[in-house]
């Protein structure tokens, strides 16, 4: 015999003779759970767990596109501001700048990372006048007066104003105060 025979085995249906497997499907119990009931669930759960995957990972895109572009335009900010800004680590090193801080210092900005500020302050007590300024004791916003000295030796004085970011760095706010009339 070269025939060939399906069997399909349902596990927890009885089937009467001559009733057809649809009927026999359809009036078995519902408190049993069968291998297609199972494989049904399975299929189901599947296509749930996808498109719940995709949803997020759609939101994800969406909040990293905010996100830069947030970045962005709060970096455009900074690079346009006329007045100097830049952040410190804790030993006083800079770590980020705008164009104004370069000018203000007379340096480029690559010369700048490689340097502290307590490099340009003009005093003697350079490292205490930065320690003073980021001292962690609890003060989240400091201000200084100080004579800084740029690249061609010409010593200006500038306004500071700083505030204490997340983990070891500093934001500042710097300004030359040489010329500057209050009046």
């Amino acid at each position: 015999m070269s025939g060939r025979i399906n069997v399909l085995v349902i596990v927890g249906v009885d089937v009467a003779p001559g009733m057809r497997l649809a009927d026999a499907l359809a009036h078995r119990p519902k408190d049993r759970v069968d291998a297609v009931d199972l494989g049904r669930r399975a299929l189901r759960g599947e296509a749930a767990l996808a498109e719940t995957n995709d949803l997020l990972e759609r939101r994800v895109a969406a909040r990293t596109a905010e996100l830069a572009a947030s970045e962005a335009r709060f970096r455009s900010s900074i690079e346009a501001a006329p007045m100097a800004v830049f952040v410190c680590d804790r030993a006083g090193r800079f770590v980020d700048l705008n164009p104004a801080a370069a000018e203000l210092f007379g340096r480029d900005a690559k010369t700048l990372f490689a340097r502290a500020l307590a490099d340009v302050i003009a005093d003697e007590a350079r490292t205490a006048t930065w320690q003073t300024i980021v001292a962690a004791d609890g003060a989240e916003q400091r201000q200084a007066d100080l004579c800084l000295l740029r690249a061609d030796g010409e010593l200006i004085w500038a306004a500071l104003r700083t505030t204490r970011l997340d983990g070891d760095r500093t934001l500042v706010f710097c300004r030359d105060t040489s010329n500057w009339d209050s009046g």
